[in-house]
């Protein structure tokens, strides 16, 4: 039995569904994408010419927008 999560299998830490998007999708589209059906995805795997160049979660999206939040808008 492994123990370990580094030692398992990439698979076994996807508990939901995935989708598979080009690098030129905006986050809204994203977002509306990951919760467009009744089974919401939790990770976008980021393709340029059919080969995989990113993975995005929910949370790396909350989390960029979270620090938008936290930084003042400056107006000149």
């Amino acid at each position: 039995m492994v123990t370990d999560p580094l030692d398992r299998p990439i698979l076994s830490h996807i508990h939901g569904r995935l989708i598979i998007l080009g690098e030129d999708v905006d986050v809204a589209k994203a977002v509306r994408e990951m919760h467009s059906t009744t089974m919401k995805a939790e990770i976008i795997i980021v393709v340029k010419e059919t080969r995989p160049v990113e993975i995005v979660t929910d949370s790396n999206i909350l989390d960029n927008v979270d620090e938008r939040r936290k930084t003042p808008i400056k107006y000149y």
